[in-house]
């Protein structure tokens, strides 16, 4: 039917094809025109095919011929829709023959019947809105009403999982909630019992304090006290002159939670001087930023591009990205001379890292170095 339209009304082939899904039962009205040509034909084979009536109901004949009249003669869709006047006549024809031939017809096919004589659903409720048409109002009606159910349903439904879930809820709480109470009425009707291993021990409590009658028979003898020692002063040049033999002071021990700072007396054999080409800042708490022209001393190297190094300036320790370091075999302004040319790209840091970032900087270097060598044993 579109490639019709288009070879002999010269309709629009991009806006033809969803017009004609606006036609109103035109598989219907096909069929029972082949139908009633059969029958015509003597190609029935019985006239009692058709025999309780029309096999297309002259109300929705009509109708379905209307639709194709007005889709032809729209000039801005089918320009030359007019070769279709003949094929209009024959139309109306039929369907007046059908209504000559009483009411007892047939509605339609049930799929186009069930919308209105439209295609589908969804280009009845399309084509429905606005009209006033007797079975597009009741359509959009039963349509309306069923949508509602369906939303009431819904509706239902999500208030019942809501509720279901409230009272799982309810009865998860209060099953954890009782051993908790049950468990803090113990220790309520207990006294305190301080934990073993702080060494305490919780001496119990006498109920009444015993009444010290003194026996005159059994007191203890009195025993004067020794006369006090006779102190002699000490002039204050005299105590100028007390001195304490250096052997004798002890230092002060330092808290063991703080890391001793590596020294350059305290690197291991294996590490190396080298000169800081070019500069960096460090960007986690265990890097070491880099001043361009001094020198640093390499602890290890890393297969991803950043070794541990040591500054013997503040003897800080920290990563540093090799790319900005070269081993000190010449003068540091020569090699940084040698480097101005080299592009500087440091890269991401992956085996340096720590897998416990609460060690970065904070432990000795050489627990670090013998953690890093057991993860590689």
């Amino acid at each position: 039917m579109t490639a019709v339209f288009i070879s002999q009304g010269k309709c629009d082939p991009n806006l033809i094809s969803s017009a004609v899904d606006t036609l109103r039962f035109q598989a219907s009205f096909a069929c029972s025109s082949y139908i009633s040509q059969f029958v015509s034909d003597g190609c029935a084979v019985s006239p009692g095919l058709i025999s309780t009536g029309p096999a297309l109901c002259a109300s929705n004949c009509f109708m379905a011929v209307q639709t194709f009249t007005n889709l032809v003669k729209n000039a801005t869709l089918c320009p030359n829709g007019g070769v279709f006047q003949a094929q209009i006549n024959k139309m109306n024809a039929y369907c007046n023959s059908v209504q000559a031939q009483g009411s007892n017809c047939v509605a339609g096919s049930s799929p186009e019947s069930s919308v209105c004589g439209y295609i589908d659903e969804s280009t009845a409720v399309a084509q429905c809105t606005g009209s006033q048409d007797a079975c597009c109002v009741s359509f959009l009606k039963n349509r309306g009403s069923s949508g509602n159910s369906t939303l009431i349903i819904a509706i239902g439904v999500a208030i019942g999982v809501v509720l279901i879930a409230a009272l799982f809820g309810s009865i998860y709480y209060f099953r954890r909630k009782k051993p908790v109470e049950v468990e803090s009425q113990k220790y309520a009707n207990q006294a305190y019992q301080p934990p073993v291993e702080y060494g305490y021990k919780q001496e119990p409590a006498p109920v009444s304090a015993p009444i010290h009658t003194p026996n005159p028979n059994s007191a203890p003898a009195y025993v004067p006290e020794p006369a006090p020692i006779p102190v002699t002063p000490v002039a204050a040049a005299e105590v100028a002159k007390v001195t304490v033999p250096v052997s004798v002071i002890q230092p002060i021990p330092a808290p063991q939670d703080v890391p001793a700072t590596p020294t350059l007396l305290s690197l291991p054999d294996d590490a190396k001087k080298y000169n800081i080409i070019h500069p960096y800042t460090s960007v986690l708490d265990d890097e070491l930023s880099l001043v361009e022209g001094k020198s640093i001393y390499l602890l290890k190297a890393f297969d991803d591009g950043w070794g541990l190094a040591v500054d013997p300036e503040s003897g800080k320790q920290g990563a540093v990205p090799l790319v900005c370091v070269e081993e000190a075999t010449e003068d540091v302004s020569v090699q940084i001379d040698r480097s101005r040319d080299s592009e500087v790209r440091i890269s991401k840091r992956l085996s340096s890292m720590p897998e416990d970032t609460s060690k970065r900087a904070k432990v000795p270097f050489s627990m670090y170095m013998a953690e890093l060598e057991a993860q590689e044993k």
